[in-house]
């Protein structure tokens, strides 16, 4: 196809980086299209250090509230005096640490946390509105 002459091996290499120039412009117009991803990459990047402090902030809350209610409740439990069902429905929900915990990052994170509260505050004692004030307020509303 071409000899072997220094005139047609520099013809040869202008066509290749031609070629190579096209490739290159080609990759470059395909990169704009994806800065918006690019830019979403980058603010992932950014937010995730303080979202993981955030998530080892509700960890911590929850876990703190499951077993506080959780020891609370034992009593309750415990007393045979109480409706059997209502004993029930409280080991349900918080009879173990890890039944107290999970109800807890269901109030926290479902929403409906008055279908775990307002039996507790019915049945068990009124004193546990405080908690759950409280907890509904800082942690779910101001924290969330």
């Amino acid at each position: 196809l071409l000899e072997n002459t220094p005139t047609s091996n520099a013809v040869a290499f202008r066509v290749f980086r031609v070629i190579k120039l096209a490739r290159v412009i080609r990759i470059v117009r395909a990169l704009r299209l994806f800065r918006g991803l690019r830019v979403l990459v980058h603010a992932c990047c950014s937010f995730l250090p303080s979202l993981s402090w955030s998530m080892a902030l509700l960890s911590l809350c929850m876990l703190s509230g499951g077993l506080l209610m959780g020891n609370l409740l034992q009593d309750f439990i415990n007393d045979e005096s109480q409706e059997l069902e209502h004993r029930l429905w409280i080991w349900e929900h918080y009879g173990t640490a890890y039944r107290a915990i999970y109800t807890m990052y269901e109030m926290t994170f479902a929403g409906n946390w008055p279908i775990y509260a307002r039996p507790v505050i019915e049945n068990v004692s009124h004193v546990f509105v405080l908690f759950f004030i409280s907890y509904i307020t800082f942690i779910v509303f101001a924290v969330i």
